[in-house]
C-alpha cells in the first residue's frame, strides 16, 4: 500500500470503549509519507499480541509544524502497550520536527513485553533515533543502522516503581502533596494493556502468564549508532 499525506497517522490501530484483544497483526510492505502524525501508530487501548511490522518505508512524517502539532504521536513508528513485537527491515527517514515542544523519536516503543528490533534503517530524521521505555521480557536489538539523526541515537529507560509513583511536586521543589506525576499516570494506563493482553493470550493458548513481567533478558549487538 502507498499512503501519502494527511493530518493524522498513516496507519493507526486503537481500541474502542469495549476492550478488544487483537492477535497476529502484520503490517508489511507499506510506503507511508507526508503524515501529520506518526507513520504507524499502535495505541495502548488496542491490546495487541504478536505484532509484526516489516519491510515498511516511512518518511517525511510529522515534519510540518502546522500539522504535526495537532496530534500527540509524532515520528515514524510509535507503539504503546503491546506484547510479542517484531520490527524488522523497516526504513525510517526524514521524520520529526525541531519546532515541536517535545522532539519525537523515529521509533518510540513504550510498555512492551518481548521485543525484537532488527535490521532497520533509521537515518536522517529530524529527531532522535530509537527510544524504548518500560520494555521488558526478552529484548533483542540487533543489526540496526541508527545514524545521521538530529537527536539521541538510542535511549532505553525502564522506570522503577519508586520513580513511577513519585509525586508531581517532587519533580519541582522536593515537597510532597500526594499528587501523581504525569509519568506515573501514563505508565499505569499503559501497563494495563500488556498485562490484560498477556492474560488473554495465555487463556487463548492455554499457557501460563509470566510471573514477573518486569524482568529483562536483553541482547544489543551489531548496531550502528
Amino acid at each position: 500500500n502507498e499512503i501519502l499525506g494527511g493530518i493524522g497517522h498513516g496507519i493507526g490501530i486503537q481500541g474502542s470503549d469495549v476492550p478488544e484483544f487483537l492477535s497476529k497483526i502484520k503490517l508489511r510492505g507499506n510506503q507511508i509519507s507526508g503524515m501529520g502524525g506518526a507513520g504507524i501508530y499502535i495505541h495502548e487501548t488496542a491490546f495487541v499480541a504478536n505484532l509484526d511490522i516489516e519491510n515498511n518505508r516511512v518518511f517525511d512524517c510529522a515534519n510540518q509544524p502546522q500539522i504535526a502539532a495537532i496530534t500527540t504521536a509524532q515520528g515514524g513508528i510509535e507503539i504503546a502497550g503491546a506484547i510479542f513485537c517484531r520490527l524488522s527491515n523497516n526504513r525510517i527517514n526524514g521524520c520529526g520536527n525541531v519546532n515541536l515542544k517535545a522532539s519525537p523519536f523515529a521509533i518510540n516503543l513504550e510498555t512492551i513485553f518481548d521485543l525484537t528490533l532488527s535490521d532497520n534503517s533509521i537515518q536522517y530524521n529530524i529527531s532522535g533515533g530509537v527510544r524504548l521505555a518500560n520494555v521488558f521480557g526478552i529484548v533483542s536489538v540487533n543489526s540496526n543502522n541508527v545514524s545521521r539523526n538530529q537527536g539521541i541515537g538510542f535511549l532505553w529507560e525502564n522506570g522503577s516503581e519508586k520513580d513511577l509513583l513519585r509525586p508531581r511536586s517532587a519533580e519541582t521543589d522536593g515537597s510532597s502533596t500526594g499528587a501523581e506525576s504525569e509519568i506515573s499516570t501514563r505508565f499505569v494506563v499503559q501497563a494495563i494493556s500488556p498485562l490484560i493482553t498477556l492474560q488473554q493470550y495465555a487463556a487463548a493458548n492455554k499457557t501460563p502468564v509470566p510471573r514477573d513481567i518486569t524482568k529483562v533478558q536483553a541482547s544489543i549487538q551489531n548496531n550502528q549508532f
